[in-house]
């Protein structure tokens, strides 16, 4: 049977099979990603299905004496799509308030807000690249982001396919390749900036619109070209199996790591395309038998309901359960989210999506404000009990006595005081730690990564101190900028000025890290503006999992790293100016604000083997071996014990995130790194 004739069948049971496929790939990606991590293209072939299905119903409308009503579009999204999405949104919210911990319901609710109203795909993205929050735990509304693309698609699409044939004859050869060629240019221009922005940004490639919509334009192209596209029924056979043999072998070999979406994704969405166009026929060889029995029927009837619902339940699942779930965990995951489903297609989804006989538009008005403010006032019941522990936390009266920090691992003797029930059992409360950072990062000095101009941070001394003609530089990345605050202190107390040069993952180094082109740009600007300085002292550090270019192997990584740091710092060195050098800190591994919440009461299960911690690579070491002339400073003693490093220490909190240390605790390690730096430079103390 030729695709015109499956076409004017109307309903396609064979598409329900693919969207059930789409969704059971996304389903065991996410409770079981290590058996198939490449499932996350399901929904790749999910916008190409929207794109061929949307497409199709306005091409009918357009060549219709009618015409397309933009009025009666959007009101059929808003039915369709809404009421369900609602529903899972102020369901999240609850099970936040039951099973994750309250340093996560702000970001739920702006989250759960992003969602609502289908910007989620830009939320996400800005989260991405913000350094600040890039580890930020996933949250029960994530998977809205491909939802959001939709959306937005749904917005400016029929209008495409309006100027398309506004011109024209409706339903005229003419009109028809106009659209198409409209929607072919959406394509390629899309596919394009996917292919060139996956280089040099994989999270704006994968969270943007303008780099997504080419898939659901290539179901465009389908539903133009479908009708007038004659496949021979022996054709037809091997390229439905290959078809879908491509996209079953795309989510077993693509992986996290892949360069997704760019070009690689073009494999599972032209498989689904050819699905869409040879599809649909009476053919007892073809794919249509297993896409077409009754199960997958099924599945792809509830596929909107249960891509809602699964990603919730592994959410609040991972909060009980922890990261890798066992074939009965998983297998419940799976089964509740069906249960769930089977219950939203016919109660919420079936009931809304039909327009009542007579009812005005008012009715669907009403329901989109309706929906509005379900999910307002589920965002306001995260939003407003977390920003009050937040004020509180900010205005608690804190006595400083009671959290030494790293005094306890640096003076013999030392004792954790004893708190009152009324204190804090650490500080900063979990609350307010994953923001306890340097004021480099409120202040916009650190530097993103795809930026290559510096921005200078300049602390003076406050007024009322003995200034003195002495200026202290940090240049380097984030772990270089997260001793700023005891260094900060230092400069103030004696009246010095601090300037920061920092950049996220860039190190300050005279050779190139692997497809960093953007930090050696930074590092040469860096090095020009310090020499101009002349500054009187230079700190650096850096963070040790830097990958150089063209290393082979971990020793040889170290090695390059530590000559590209001395040849930075070379010219500074030559010009008299001391320069200390700040050995690396613990990596945790785990996020240990998010531990710390998971295991309340036992922080000692978010502790690592110092071995394990400061086991990442030594450049900073090597440099200072290699170059007498730099200063190594090696506070490990005052973040870790002889055997472990503890995620607290002194009542005080160490780290932000797996690796980057609190204020907080950098306050304590102030008088530490003091001692250092008097050591190294006689006669410049305090006097």
């Amino acid at each position: 049977m030729s695709n015109q004739d499956s076409i004017s069948l109307g309903f396609r049971p064979d598409i329900q099979g693919l969207r059930a496929l789409a969704v059971l790939m996304v389903l065991v990606f996410h409770v079981f990603p290590s058996a198939y991590p490449g499932g996350y293209i399901g929904v790749d072939i999910f916008f190409v299905i929207s794109g061929y299905l949307i497409s199709s119903g306005l091409l009918k409308q357009q060549a219709s004496e009618q015409g397309i009503s933009l009025l009666g579009f959007y009101e059929r999204r808003i039915r369709r799509l809404m009421p369900a999405a609602t529903l899972v949104l102020v369901f999240g919210a609850i099970g936040t308030l039951l099973f994750l911990p309250q340093m996560r319901w702000l970001d739920t609710a702006y989250q759960l807000l992003a969602s609502a109203f289908y910007v989620e795909n830009w939320y996400l993205y800005v989260q991405s690249v913000d350094y600040l929050q890039a580890d930020t735990p996933a949250g029960p509304f994530q998977h809205y982001w491909s939802l959001s693309i939709e959306e937005q698609f749904y917005i400016g699409w029929p209008m495409l396919v309006m100027l398309g044939g506004a011109f024209l004859a409706r339903g005229s050869k003419a009109s028809r390749v106009t659209i198409g060629g409209l929607f072919f240019l959406t394509f390629a221009v899309s596919l394009a900036a996917s292919i060139i922005v996956t280089v040099k940004s994989q999270p704006m490639a994968y969270f943007m619109t303008w780099t997504r919509v080419w898939e659901l334009a290539l179901g465009g192209l389908a539903a133009v070209i479908g009708p007038r596209l004659l496949v021979p029924y022996l054709l037809r056979i091997p390229l439905m199996w290959s078809s879908l043999a491509v996209i079953i072998v795309c989510g077993y070999i693509f992986t996290g790591a892949s360069a997704f979406p760019g070009y690689i994704a073009l494999f599972p969405t032209l498989a689904t395309v050819i699905l869409l166009l040879c599809g649909g026929g009476r053919g007892a060889l073809t794919t249509d038998g297993l896409m077409s029995n009754a199960v997958s029927r099924y599945i792809g009837d509830i596929s909107y309901s249960l891509y809602l619902w699964h990603w919730p339940l592994v959410v609040f699942a991972l909060a009980m359960f922890g990261k890798d779930f066992s074939l009965l965990q998983g297998g419940s995951i799976i089964g509740l989210a069906i249960v769930f489903s089977a219950l939203t297609k016919p109660f919420i989804e079936d009931v809304f999506r039909q327009r009542v006989e007579g009812g005005s538009i008012w009715r669907v008005i009403w329901l989109f404000i309706v929906c509005i403010l379900l999910s307002l006032a589920a965002a306001a019941a995260l939003y407003l009990p977390a920003k009050k522990a937040i004020f509180q936390a900010e205005n608690r009266i804190i006595v400083l006595d009671k959290y030494p920090g790293a005094a306890i691992l640096m003076e013999v003797g030392a004792v954790v005081p004893e708190l009152e029930p009324e204190d804090p059992v650490f500080i900063p409360e979990l609350i307010r730690a994953r923001n306890s950072y340097p004021d480099i990062y409120t202040r916009k000095c650190h530097v993103p990564r795809l930026e290559v101009d510096p921005i200078a941070c300049e602390f003076l001394p406050p007024k009322g101190t003995s200034e003195r003609d002495f200026t202290v530089m940090l240049v380097g990345d984030s772990h270089a900028g997260h001793w700023v605050p005891a260094i900060q202190t230092i400069a103030a107390e004696r009246g010095w000025t601090l300037i920061t040069h920092t950049k996220s993952s860039c190190a300050y180094l005279a050779a190139p890290l692997n497809g960093y082109p953007e930090c050696t740009v930074w590092n040469e600007a860096v090095q020009r503006d310090m020499i101009m300085r002349k500054p009187d002292l230079v700190f650096t550090s850096m963070v040790t999992n830097h990958a150089a270019a063209g290393a082979v192997g971990q020793p040889d990584n170290q090695e390059r790293l530590a000559r590209g740091l001395i040849g930075g710092l070379m010219p500074l060195l030559d010009m008299g100016t001391p320069v200390i050098l700040m050995h690396g800190t613990p990596r945790m591994g785990v996020s240990i604000t998010q531990c710390l919440a998971e295991n309340e009461g036992n922080p000692a299960a978010c502790s690592v083997s110092r071995e394990k911690a400061m086991g990442h690579g030594g450049a900073v070491s090597i440099a200072a071996a290699l170059e007498p002339r730099l200063s190594l400073v090696d506070l490990t003693d005052a973040l870790c014990g002889p055997e472990l490093c503890a995620p607290i220490v002194g009542n005080v909190v160490v780290y932000r995130d797996q690796h980057h240390i609190t204020t907080a605790y950098m306050a304590t390690l102030k008088p530490y790194l003091e001692a250092e730096i008097d050591a190294i430079l006689p006669g410049r103390d305090a006097e």
